[in-house]
């Protein structure tokens, strides 16, 4: 049988996601790619490129998560052995904003190779609209004839509401950032400014470390907790206790966490127009315009007043169009050489 060639710059949980999905319906050989330092990255893609060529007729497919200097020669490997490739669009390499010196097209030059790894691979598969048009936006291409929007998956299995479990009425954020740029990018100074607009509310942050965390810690309110980085089994606890999740982000490709916490039967609010906005139902949870005191006031109010059962059907929404078999699925369709592999 032949295998998925899966490179993965990291191992984030959405990257095992896939990987553990694949697995169900094919053979799977991992490949990391480090990215880090320079003299690695050209020496695993090197590795990597003539590993397709030397063993093109063991492999069905190439498979990698994001678009960046370590998709290039994968995919033109790909392209020369005739084997069909995948690239997963994220966040970071869809992204450009100059203000905050953050995404991958702030370079020219990796924009160019992002650009060149789009157009070698057979498909593209943006994790949200939002990043499928950053990325057209920055590249200033237009491949919709290859694009197919696949959203992440939510661990359903993991994440679930419990009606046993009552609610404390908690508003928490939860962001990996651990540096005041990702800070900012994740909002979660606006967060904290929240928490002191809202004196008589109870705030968390959850996943924030080193140089974000003393920041968050300096004057920190005392309505508001700091909490590092926890495993599942914690976080799903304080998760079915909170009332609401937030994602304030300034650029968010999908927000995991946000549809973690909507599992969990959390009231979600986001900003409108983000790759977040995109998994609130319309008529569930609330989408804000900006960064703005007074509507995240406004939003979290009403959403302290939400039901049992708006918060049972937010987090059937999340296991209804956004469990394991959904991506699998759509992956399956969109991609007729894995499909093959069910038979």
């Amino acid at each position: 049988m032949k295998k998925v060639l899966f490179i993965k710059p990291g191992f984030q949980t959405f990257i095992e996601s896939d990987v553990y999905l694949l697995k169900t319906i094919t053979e799977v050989e991992v490949y990391f790619l480090k990215t880090k330092p320079l003299k690695s990255l050209i020496l695993k893609s090197l590795t990597a490129f003539f590993k397709i060529i030397w063993f093109r007729n063991s492999y069905s497919c190439v498979y990698v998560w994001f678009a960046d200097y370590h998709s290039f020669l994968p995919v033109l490997a790909s392209k020369i052995a005739f084997i069909p490739s995948i690239i997963v669009i994220g966040g970071y390499d869809a992204a450009k904003l100059p203000n905050f010196n953050y995404g991958a097209h702030i370079t020219t030059f990796r924009s160019l190779i992002i650009k060149l790894s789009c157009r070698l691979a057979t498909k593209i598969f943006p994790v949200s609209k939002f990043s499928e048009n950053s990325l057209f936006q920055n590249i200033k291409v237009n491949l919709n004839e290859k694009s197919k929007v696949i959203y992440n998956l939510i661990r359903t299995d993991i994440y679930y509401y419990s009606k046993d479990v009552i609610k404390d009425n908690s508003i928490l954020t939860i962001a990996s950032a651990n540096d005041l740029k990702t800070l900012k990018i994740k909002g979660l100074d606006f967060f904290k400014n929240l928490s002191e607009f809202m004196p008589n509310h109870t705030f968390k942050i959850i996943g924030v470390s080193k140089e974000a965390k003393i920041f968050l810690e300096k004057n920190k309110p005392i309505n508001l907790e700091i909490i590092s980085y926890l495993p599942h089994n914690q976080l799903v606890t304080i998760l079915q206790k909170a009332s609401i999740i937030t994602q304030f982000s300034i650029h968010e490709s999908f927000g995991v966490a946000l549809g973690e916490g909507m599992a969990c039967g959390c009231v979600p609010i986001t900003i409108s127009d983000l790759g977040a906005a995109e998994i609130i139902p319309e008529n569930l949870g609330f989408k804000i315009e900006k960064q703005d005191l007074l509507l995240a006031k406004n939003a979290i109010i009403h959403a302290l007043k939400y039901s049992e059962e708006q918060r049972n059907e937010i987090a059937i929404h999340i296991k209804m169009n956004f469990n394991e078999n959904v991506r699998l699925e759509k992956l399956l369709n969109h991609f007729p050489s894995l499909d093959k592999k069910r038979e």
